[in-house]
């Protein structure tokens, strides 16, 4: 048992007795604990009430609980120790937590008297419940209120931790506004939110996040689509606030503001009509205060807005208005009649113009004046033009043109000099009549409904047509009609301008007639043929019929032509011609191509038919024919293709016979043969060469040979052609005539095009920079290439990226393709043109050429077909034609070109004809760049010409 006064410091004291000394040590000790709690229930109590007042007071209380507990704490340990010091510096401490604890609490003692007393808390508690059941009524109320209000309903939403949106109360207005009732959207709230134009999804989301994170209120119109299909507006404001779970829930009402929305459009529909109005349009209020003008307003006086904007009335007008005339315009204007009127009023910088003014006012629903509206229409043109007008009048009065001036009505009044000596009416005469006196009768009324049709809706007309002359001589003119109008588009007169075309129609008509059949046998020509076969099959189409087409090649031609020479090769092909002419029926085609080659084409032939015929041939042809006393005979090889077992098209019905020709020679000539499948592997050659063409660009296997063009009267180079040449290590050399034909139906003839065109444009540019005197250099145009819309700023492109002078690049299009858009192709040229690239037609002869739009066209060359110069000059016809194309070209101020020049014969007879330029075989092939610079130094043609 231990003795617990033998440990006491002081020792043992008869005052200190075992009951005394536990009673003093629980007692203390119980005090402690209880200090110590009381500051561990003060610092969680002010912890979990963040809105308690006198935070400090609390804390300085804790402090001072706890130092109690500390000293008693001390008073059971000195009962062993002699903490002394220790002890009096605790009960210090103590002290003066205590003193300032008095203090802070006698300062707030007024404050501690405001607090209300229980009685009071209770009637104030219960003024809180009665406010808070007014309130929820007055909510009631206000929900039936707004749920009465039409198109419009309130609704309470939150978001829940998911991110589920979830309505917790919804009008019943939803039903007639959204087409949802409101058990429906609050048991899936995501049914109304999908109907939000998704277009407006992420500004929806974007502001509603915006709401949430600052709680400020979200306001948005949103395009919603109803379950039926209608679209509507819908006007949404809520006010965010936080709910005791620490969600924010959105209190709001939802509109429809779709009426306001159409009303709003309209609005800005007329606002937008007035500002992009041509004519001007400025609105001044009743006090005379300027308060719009439109752009057009700006265009015609250069002022801004800002600048008129203080500005009196007057002087929207020009100081030539005196006061009295301002005044007596106002009144007019104000007793609600417009006043119009001419005024010469002068611009921003200085410059009098003339404008027609149409001032008005405009009355509220009181039947008050708000605003004067004026439009002001620039009329100074209108006067200039009348100045024109005059002056062209008396230009065309020495003109060689016809010309015609209409009234409004189509009434004559007035022609120029070149009208009587056209048509043999004086002026006199005419004046006063309708130009219908001058109707040749040849044209039905479709074609003059057609021609009012395009002189109304487009403002002209132009092409040929038949009139009548005073002595009832009919004759073919040149016509072209165009109106004139007023700024407002009122038709003021109408213009013809024609001219007598009838010997231009005759030599058109003697081109036309060389161009569609062969001048040689009479016969149609390709272009012809492929007409009759579109037809024939278009007819074999309809009605389920048959077509036979046969490719005919002459053997042995080549050695009559070699050994007599080409009068008695002509003579031959002529009387084969007529052989064959005789062997058909008349619906049947007989065709020369070219050469010694001939189509024939027979519609609802079998097989059996064109063997038929394939026989009388060989035995018609088989036949000697005499000339100049000699015995000339040929054999022929024919191909047969038939539709519809080979193809259902001209092309491929050709494609099929050639290769059934290639097979009758192939198999010893003077035969023929059917095309079958096994002709099929020539077309896999074309599939070859198709492969092979697709790298061909990127493997550098394309490049550039140059044939020189001489000037035939000087005897120098005056230009050039690239030519394209191909050689692939598996294929070798292939020709043009194989892969440019497989390129185009292939579609790769418009990036081989672009190549060509920028490998010319850049070696010419780099021969100039070099200081070669290089002359233009002509790049024929496919007619795929031809038609991109963007091909001028190709070309611009490419002269400036390399610095290229335009008038040293020359592009080539084919007569076919000029006259395949006659429009497209005027329109394209003169784009050309404007860059100052110089263009020729290529082949010309073979086409059809139309004479009325070739005199549009902007060309500076016309390039004779080499089938012409390959009978000269043994052909009178060949001759002829190039004669006649030669003057035809000159008169229209065009240089003629013939290729294929093989013979110094053949140079001397175009010489002879007025032929300006030519280029063939006989004076260089087509060559590598650097034997083509070499070339440029010049050669003399004159020693050979004479």
């Amino acid at each position: 048992m231990i003795d617990l006064f033998q440990l006491m410091p002081h020792g043992y004291s008869l005052s200190w007795r075992p009951e005394l000394i536990i009673s003093h040590v629980l007692g203390n000790g119980v005090i402690a604990l209880s200090y110590f709690s009381i500051p561990f229930f003060i610092f969680r109590f002010v912890r979990q009430r963040p809105d308690i007042k006198f935070k400090k007071l609390h804390w300085l209380f804790a402090i001072f609980i706890f130092a109690c507990g500390i000293t008693h704490v001390l008073h059971v340990v000195e009962l062993w120790w002699p903490i002394y010091y220790i002890e009096s510096l605790a009960v210090i401490v103590t002290a003066l937590l205590s003193l300032l604890t008095a203090i802070t609490v006698w300062k707030l003692l007024p404050d501690f008297l405001e607090f209300p007393s229980v009685t009071q808390l209770k009637a104030l508690n219960e003024k809180l419940q009665i406010a808070e059941a007014e309130r929820r009524t007055s909510e009631e109320r206000l929900r039936s209120m707004a749920d009465s209000i039409p198109d419009s309903y309130l609704y309470e939403y939150t978001i829940d931790a998911d991110g589920t949106p979830r309505f917790l109360h919804i009008g019943p207005g939803i039903e007639r506004l959204n087409g949802l009732s409101p058990t429906e959207v609050i048991a899936d709230a995501t049914r109304l939110f999908n109907q939000i134009d998704p277009e407006q999804l992420p500004e929806y989301r974007m502001s509603e996040s915006l709401s949430r994170s600052t709680l400020t209120d979200f306001s948005m119109d949103l395009h919603m689509r109803l379950p039926n299909g209608e679209w509507r507006w819908v006007h949404a404001h809520s006010r965010p606030r936080m709910d005791a779970d620490g969600s924010v829930v959105w209190d709001g009402l939802a509109t429809d503001i779709t009426n306001r929305h159409l009303f709003q459009n309209e609005i800005n529909r007329l606002a937008q009509a007035i500002e992009q109005n041509p004519t001007a349009v400025q609105i001044v209020n009743a006090r005379g205060e300027l308060e719009y003008v439109n752009s057009a307003y700006t265009r015609t006086t250069g002022y801004q807005f800002g600048e008129l904007y203080d500005q009196p009335r007057e002087a929207l007008f020009s100081t030539e208005v005196s006061a009295a005339e301002f005044a007596q315009i106002e009144e007019q204007i104000r007793s609600g009649r417009p006043w119009r009127g001419v005024q010469a009023n002068r611009h921003k910088d200085g410059d009098l113009h003339w404008e027609e003014i149409t001032a008005s006012a405009v009355f509220d629903s009181f039947g008050r004046m708000t605003h004067y509206l004026y439009t002001r229409q620039d009329i100074t043109e209108r006067e200039k033009l009348l100045l024109e007008v005059d002056l062209a009048s008396r230009v065309l009065s020495v003109s060689n043109e016809a010309v015609m001036v209409c009234d409004a009505h189509n009434h004559i009044i007035s022609v120029n000099p070149a009208f009587s000596r056209i048509t043999g009416y004086t002026e006199a005469e005419v004046l006063g009549r309708n130009p219908k006196m001058l109707a040749s009768g040849r044209h039905d009324r479709k074609f003059y409904t057609e021609l009012w049709q395009a002189v109304t809706h487009q403002g002209e007309w132009s092409g040929e047509i038949w009139n009548r002359r005073k002595d009832g001589a009919v004759y073919p003119e040149w016509l072209s009609i165009a109106t004139f109008t007023s700024k407002s588009g009122e038709i003021l007169n109408y213009v013809a301008i024609f001219s007598d075309i009838t010997s231009r129609k005759a030599v058109e008509e003697q081109v036309r007639r060389l161009a569609h059949y062969d001048p040689l046998t009479n016969l149609p020509n390709r272009t012809l043929l492929q007409d009759r076969v579109g037809s024939a099959l278009a007819s074999a189409q309809r009605h389920h019929g048959r077509l036979a087409l046969m490719y005919l090649d002459l053997d042995r031609f080549k050695n009559v032509n070699d050994s007599l020479g080409h009068l008695a090769g002509d003579a031959l092909l002529v009387e084969m011609a007529t052989r064959l002419k005789a062997l058909l029926r008349e619906e049947d085609t007989v065709s020369r191509i070219g050469g010694d080659e001939f189509v024939i084409a027979l519609p609802g032939a079998d097989a059996h038919g064109a063997a038929s015929v394939a026989n009388k041939v060989l035995h018609a042809v088989a036949e000697s024919v005499s000339y100049d006393g000699h015995d000339l005979s040929v054999g022929v090889s024919i191909g047969i293709a038939l539709y519809p077992e080979n193809g259902h098209s001209y092309e491929s019905l050709t494609q099929a016979a050639d290769a059934a020709l290639y097979r009758a020679k192939q198999t010893g000539r003077n035969n023929y043969q059917f095309f079958t499948t096994q002709l099929h592997a020539r077309a896999q050659n074309v599939l070859r060469i198709e492969s092979a063409l697709r790298r061909s660009v990127e493997r550098n296997e394309l490049f550039l040979h140059y044939q020189p063009q001489f000037d035939i009267g000087g005897g120098t180079i005056v230009g050039a052609e690239a030519l394209l040449r191909w050689h692939n290590p598996e294929l070798g050399w292939v020709s043009p005539g194989e892969f440019i034909p497989v390129a185009e139906e292939c579609g790769l003839i418009l990036e081989i095009g672009s190549f060509v065109l920028n490998q010319a444009v850049q070696q010419q540019a780099r021969w100039l920079r070099a200081g070669i005197p290089v002359v233009p250099l002509a790049v024929n145009l496919s007619l795929a290439q031809f038609r991109q819309p963007t091909l001028p700023l190709e070309i611009a492109t490419l002269l400036d990226e390399y610095g290229l002078p335009a008038r040293l690049l020359e592009l080539e299009l084919t007569e076919s393709m000029a006259m395949d858009d006659p429009a497209f192709v005027v329109q394209t040229v003169d784009k050309l043109s404007e860059l100052g690239v110089t263009l020729s037609i290529d082949d010309f002869g073979t086409g059809y050429s139309s004479l009325s739009y070739l005199k549009r066209f902007r060309v500076h060359k016309l390039k004779i077909d080499q089938s012409f110069v390959r009978d000269l000059p043994h052909s009178s016809d060949s001759e002829a034609i190039i004669s006649a194309i030669i003057g035809m070209a000159h008169s229209l101020k065009c240089k003629v070109i013939a290729e294929g020049v093989e013979t110094i014969e053949q140079l001397q007879c175009l010489h002879q004809n007025g032929c300006d330029e030519a280029q063939g075989y006989h004076f260089s092939r087509p060559v590598p760049a650097d034997d083509y610079v070499a070339q440029l130094n010049g050669r003399s043609l004159r020693e050979e010409l004479q």
